[in-house]
């Protein structure tokens, strides 16, 4: 509804729906979105009074919202029509009588609770007819509150799956910050002479943290500003990226910006690492002994400012290196969804999704320049899980994926026939007790052995196909095929039952269509639909958007795994470098002192690249358990459906030891040009 207790919208143009609408046999209404009256009426300023066409159903258009209504969806939607019409249109649509469940939203009165609410509830829920029988009922009720645009549950299953993304996040954190505090304990290592002059005029040790903090504070604070106007730049651009394919199928998704809340949170990250961060090099300089720490590394507790700079390394290149292990295992589970093997050419099927597809209806369309053949089946390939019928086989129970197909199926699909033959028409109009199996199933149910001739026992009472139990006998084997969600690749367990298009769950069509006109078929189908029955109409449905609609989030996920990976890997280069640099600084004296005994380029270089390859070689060893442990959780979490990538777990160390020496082969070569006498002097 458009209105509640005591709130009230109010229409761009017309007005909203009203109980009016929702009157028995009142004529269907709808109320148009902003995007929708653009998108759909061409931004029509009379369009109040007209009607609008959907599936064979006319709907007056009453009224139109404001742009700065955005429903209580992510994705806002174009219309909003009445109960009553969405009951007419329903009838229509399916030629059966209207029955829906909804989602309930409730503006909670002042005073009101989540908890009052419920137990107010209950008991006229509890005395509502029950439709379940005498044993069963609602026992209790559950009122979650809504702090979004998305319902509790769905809020919960996104924050769910946003754990990995702020896990790469905060990675990325751990590594900037330790990379920073690293080099802030270099810096202020090399002002203890300075520090121990102002300590030494007064300057009291708090004084002189404050003086650090404030350097620290000044750089993250500058950081966070430039933080905020990439994002600001980049925000949009990435958002309507992630949700290109939901923009291609026309939804308009709502505005994300940068508001007071994401500045806040900014600034608040910002001084929250500098404390965290900053402190400890700022202790470590302002040590008690500080006059003496300004002639030598002095002490933190029992921890030296040079020992702690190598923890920090070594803590930063083990966060870098999981960070990678893992961008790089989502990228390979992208490339795996990219290129998995379906088992059949996916860009040439189409899904028609009509409500009573017949032979007649099949007859016209394969009349259809470019429609290459049909076939039906209970369930299209790629549309959610496959489910399971509990069968018997050589006495072991078991529980096996099963089809209904017709006689066309694997010919339209090009999938081959191992062993045995096809289904036969007779078969499939008959739906006689046989059945052809995928080659996973014959290997696993019988190893070694021919499948053509054994016999499966199919349990009916828990079957979505048929309510008896059911023996049939092996025809066929047929090729492995990906049936279910993309990502879970081929069946592991296939049976194939023969039907016939028109018996009871096999009213859908698929199509084999020429992949270089799936447009021109498109909209002869939608034609060809709307000219035999405007209250049946058809949805043509391609494949190919049904996977790519799989394979978005992975998509997504290896996007920003990559990029978040790559910044990893520069911060790194970057803290190698600056480290690298600031010991051969600090070490000078010594390397000139080495040099005039006698040693040579080679050996500088050796000196100095030892202790960043020490660091690196501790980083990876620490790194690499919580790489396998992060993959085994990944994996369990996704349902096996994560990538173990060997090679990640080798090109990942080498790329960081690769990284470690060309951050370090300049302060390496700028050791060896150190000349004893000015090192010296």
């Amino acid at each position: 509804g458009f209105s509640g207790h005591g709130f009230k919208l109010s229409p761009g143009i017309g007005r909203v729906l009203d109980a009016r609408d929702d009157a028995p046999g009142a004529a269907p209404t709808l109320v148009l979105s902003d995007a929708g009256w653009r998108s759909l009426t061409a931004s029509d300023p009379d369009i109040v009074g007209k009607t609008l066409n959907f599936s064979g159903v006319d709907f007056t258009v009453v009224g139109v919202m404001p742009a700065n209504f955005l429903d209580l969806q992510p994705l806002p939607p174009q219309y909003w029509i009445s109960t009553e019409g969405y009951a007419t249109w329903r009838g229509h649509y399916t030629g059966s009588d209207y029955s829906e469940g909804y989602d309930v939203s409730v503006l909670l009165a002042q005073g009101e609770s989540p908890e009052s609410l419920r137990q107010r509830l209950l008991p006229a829920l509890q005395a509502l007819p029950n439709r379940q029988g005498q044993d069963e009922g609602i026992a209790d009720v559950l009122v979650l509150p809504r702090k979004s645009l998305l319902a509790a549950e769905d809020a919960s299953d996104i924050n769910i799956a946003a754990i990995p993304v702020f896990g790469l996040v905060l990675l990325v954190l751990v590594v900037a910050c330790a990379n920073l505090a690293n080099l802030m304990l270099a810096r202020a290592t090399a002002q203890r002479q300075e520090l121990a002059i102002r300590a030494s005029v007064g300057a009291s040790r708090w004084r002189l943290i404050r003086q650090l903090l404030t350097e620290s504070g000044l750089l993250a604070i500058a950081a966070a500003a430039f933080g905020l106007v990439l994002c600001a730049l980049t925000v949009e651009p990435t958002h309507r990226y992630a949700l290109s394919m939901m923009i291609g199928l026309g939804l308009e998704p709502i505005d994300i910006h940068i508001d007071g809340r994401v500045f806040i949170a900014a600034t608040a990250l910002a001084a929250f690492t500098t404390m965290s961060f900053g402190l400890l090099p700022a202790l470590a300089a302002t040590n008690r002994n500080i006059a003496s720490g300004a002639r030598r590394d002095a002490r933190i507790g029992t921890i030296s400012p040079s020992k702690l700079r190598g923890v920090l390394m070594v803590l930063q290149i083990a966060a870098s290196l999981v960070l990678l292990v893992v961008a790089a295992l989502i990228v390979a589970t992208a490339h795996r969804a990219q290129h998995i093997d379906t088992g059949f050419n996916v860009s040439r099927l189409m899904d028609l999704r009509h409500p009573a597809a017949d032979a007649a209806l099949r007859s016209r369309i394969e009349q259809i320049p470019g429609v290459e053949g049909s076939t039906s089946a209970a369930r299209v390939p790629l549309y959610g899980w496959q489910s399971r019928t509990p069968a018997v086989v050589d006495g072991q129970s078991l529980p096996l994926g099963v089809n209904l197909v017709d006689e066309r199926y694997f010919g339209t699909l090009g999938v081959r026939l191992t062993t045995g033959r096809d289904f036969r028409a007779e078969e499939a109009t008959h739906r006689a007790d046989v059945a052809i199996v995928s080659a996973a199933t014959a290997e696993s149910l019988w190893p070694g052995r021919n499948a053509i001739g054994q016999r499966i026992k199919l349990v009916g009472e828990e079957s979505v196909f048929f309510d008896k139990d059911r023996e049939v006998e092996v025809v066929g084997v047929a090729a492995d095929i990906a049936s279910g969600l993309l990502f879970t690749g081929l069946d592991k367990t296939a049976v194939y039952l023969p039907a016939q298009l028109g018996q009871p769950l096999m009213s859908d069509l698929m199509l084999a269509v020429d992949p270089a006109r799936v447009d021109t078929v498109t909209r002869e189908l939608v034609r060809l639909c709307n000219e035999r029955d405007r209250a049946q109409p058809c949805e043509p449905w391609s494949l190919t958007q049904v996977a790519a609609q799989q394979r978005m989030p992975f998509e997504i996920a290896r996007s920003v795994a990559t990029v978040l990976g790559l910044v990893a890997l520069l911060i790194s280069a970057i803290g190698l470098y600056g480290v690298v640099r600031f010991t051969v600084a600090s070490r000078t004296r010594e390397i000139g002192v080495r040099v005039a005994l006698g040693a040579t380029p080679l050996g500088v270089v050796k000196l100095v690249l030892r202790g960043a390859l020490r660091q690196v070689a501790w980083g990876i060893a620490m790194g690499l358990p919580v790489c396998l442990l992060v993959s085994w959780t990944l994996s369990g979490a996704l349902g096996g459906s994560v990538a173990f990538a060997p090679m990640a777990y080798v090109g990942v160390p080498a790329l960081l030891l690769a990284t470690a020496l060309l951050a370090t082969v300049l302060p390496a070569r700028r050791a060896t040009r150190i000349a004893p006498t000015e090192a010296l002097r």
